[in-house]
């Protein structure tokens, strides 16, 4: 099994699933042209699949040993060194290979160190290296030596690495992924070598008790109020593979613990996202619009640790496989059984709630609407003041549908500034790359599978355009327009986008983001509203998807939906009737006012103080609440983080 990760290959011709309707598949665009850097929608082809968690682990350790290194350092390419040693696939060349990888990392780190003396580091040079390396090393040295016998200079480059590092206080980049990942192989590594001595002249003892405090405390902040690179992508799967380390690793019996249940937590909010193979939520990091459009044919990290445990419809795209790897690889850690029976259930609608909460800081509302066809999700997320960096990455909402066909998400996105909090950007109005980021003026309201949105984007924010893009790889099959309606025939889904304010067809996004394969309508107004529709094909099924497509339009426009329209008075706002007949009202809460009852649904005022951290029919847990429930099908878990147990 070979491959690699950046050669495309074409991919290949699937099998139609059960939930999508037969039709012709009508291809809208066909432009081939340079990539965007970062935007990942071509894959390698290659496919892995596994009727259990046993096998689609093997499947993944198979894949991973094929792969051939493109770059020296352990962030790229120790997934495929353990692999092979981890399979017995030419174990003496992947050790001398993984040798030559870890002194090139030290020599690299020490001339970082150096940097950092006179002040020229950036984030990962004021922590000594990069995060990935260090983490990577020392779980990967971990993992293989109840395997085989590592060699001596692996263990000895992989010490030193280590011993370059501070320990004593947190400095530099303070995102959750590098602490977990520093904190957590310093932490590790000091109960390996009771002579590791670090930067800080830190020794074993004192090591592990500086970073022993930090990961107890990320640990509280998790199971209490979520964490702040919740649903990403990328980052998601690092956290949960760095706490994975410390529950199949850690010889102190507390932080082992306490990493379990973590970890426990992490996994049971994926659990909540899953729908056959597709992880549907808000992303507190969602870097470009590969973060997006994740799928079976792009599977990142999040949603791949998702398929190990939980699998999916058809093989998968194993794309970014170094932060899902480590759930492939031997360990301790296995998650409770009805884990897997809930993110398996989709066999009814329902909806799941959820929240995150950084006292002072933020405060977010998740709605996550799964049926057994697709699901759709978003977020309430008060922005305070538009340099204020949460919007840079963030994804408030997501539609996503079941298909044999890659990129089947829709999401409406609006213009950002790349970096808000850097006065320079924010004044030229450098805008992010697509799909990367949100804008802070625009703020939604989900009910069911019902979106809406208003935007009033402030004169003094250079950057206003709502751009929404029509996949057209495929995974919709039809699409038509009428009365500034776009409709759209997914197989599964069903789904109609309106602006309120005229919008247009705009090819320039097709030459930013060539690799998208997408139309993209876009509005160039600072004041606009927008609403998403969504339903099953069910209550519309029949005579093929010209058919069924009328059938839905006809339903949309047999009644005014946008109602009470007052975009252009002193609180923009709209309400909208939606297609099972409720009212959504939504009016603009400006950037730095509390929030007072903007948002209705049927009159009634969405109380978004009373969130809970974890809500569906099979899941319970308060904000800030000690107690976590779980019942489903004659299973129960309950766990306590006051004394950190469950039963």
């Amino acid at each position: 099994m070979t491959g690699s990760r950046t050669d495309p290959m074409n991919l290949p011709l699937l099998a139609s699933l059960p939930l999508v309707l037969l039709g012709l598949t009508i291809r809208l665009h066909a432009e081939q042209e340079e990539p965007l850097k970062n935007i990942s929608t071509e894959t390698s082809g290659e496919r892995i699949d596994g009727k259990s968690v046993v096998e689609r682990q093997n499947a993944l350790l198979n894949y991973c040993a094929g792969l051939q290194p493109l770059k020296k350092t352990p962030k790229e390419t120790i997934d495929i060194y353990l692999s092979r040693v981890l399979l017995d696939r030419d174990r003496e060349g992947a050790f001398r290979d993984w040798e030559n990888c870890a002194k090139f990392t030290y020599d690299e780190a020490k001339i970082r160190m150096a940097a950092s003396k006179t002040g020229k580091e950036g984030p990962a040079g004021a922590l000594g290296l990069e995060p990935f390396d260090k983490f990577g090393l020392v779980y990967a040295w971990m993992i293989a030596r109840d395997h085989a016998t590592v060699p001596e200079n692996i263990i000895k480059y992989t010490h030193g690495l280590v011993s370059l590092c501070h320990h004593k206080v947190w400095t530099g980049y303070g995102a959750l992924n590098y602490r977990l990942m520093m904190d957590g192989s310093g932490f590790i590594a000091a109960e390996q070598w009771p002579d590791l001595v670090d930067a800080d002249g830190l020794n074993a003892e004192a090591i592990k008790t500086a970073t022993k405090e930090r990961l107890l405390g990320y640990f509280q902040d998790i199971v209490h109020r979520n964490y702040h690179e919740y649903g990403a992508s990328a980052y998601a799967g690092v956290d949960m593979g760095c706490v994975k380390m410390l529950a199949d690793n850690s010889k102190d019996p507390e932080v082992r613990q306490k990493a379990e249940l973590t970890l426990d937590w992490m996994l049971l909010n994926l659990t909540c996202a899953w729908n056959q193979g597709y992880c549907v939520t808000p992303a507190g990091r969602a870097k470009y619009i590969g973060a997006t459009i994740t799928s079976p044919d792009d599977m990142d990290p999040l949603a791949g640790i998702g398929w190990i445990y939980f699998g999916a419809l058809r093989p998968i795209n194993p794309t970014a496989p170094f932060h899902t790897f480590w759930f492939a690889c031997p360990g301790h850690y296995s998650p409770p059984g009805v884990f897997t029976t809930i993110a398996q259930d989709r066999r009814t609608p329902f909806l799941h709630l959820g929240a995150f909460s950084e006292p002072s800081k933020q405060e977010e509302r998740m709605t996550i609407y799964h049926t057994p066809a697709y699901s759709l999700a978003s977020e309430w997320n008060p922005i305070s003041d538009p340099h204020d960096g949460a919007p840079k990455e963030n994804r408030r909402q997501m539609l996503k549908w079941i298909s044999d066909k890659p990129f089947s998400t829709f999401t409406p996105m609006q213009d950002s500034v790349a970096r808000p909090y850097n006065k320079m950007d924010y004044a030229e109005g450098k805008p992010n790359a697509f799909g990367y980021g949100e804008n802070p003026y625009t703020q939604v309201l989900q009910h069911e599978g019902t979106l809406i949105g208003i935007t009033d984007v402030d004169s003094g924010y250079p950057l206003f355009k709502t751009y929404v893009p029509f996949s057209t790889s495929g995974s919709i099959i039809q699409r038509a327009e009428k009365d500034g309606w776009v409709f759209c025939h997914g197989g599964s889904v069903l789904f109609a986008f309106k602006t309120l304010k005229p919008s247009s067809w705009d090819p320039t996004y097709g030459k930013e983001a060539p690799k998208l394969h997408a139309d993209v309508l876009v509005c160039n107004e600072r004041l606009n509203g927008w609403v998403l529709e969504t339903s099953s094909v069910v209550p519309y099924a029949g005579g093929g998807t010209d058919q069924e497509l009328a059938r839905f339009m006809a339903a949309i426009l047999s009644k005014p939906r946008v109602q009470n329209t007052s975009l252009d008075g002193p609180q923009p706002s709209f309400e909208y009737l939606s297609l099972d007949g409720h009212l959504l009202g939504i009016a603009f809460c400006p950037l730095g006012q509390n929030y007072n009852g903007q948002h209705k649904i049927d009159h009634k005022v969405v109380d978004y103080s009373s969130w809970p951290l974890l809500s569906n029919p099979w899941v319970s847990q308060q904000l800030n609440g000690d107690q976590l429930e779980i019942h489903h099908d004659g299973q129960s878990l309950v766990y306590n983080f006051k004394d950190w147990r469950k039963r």
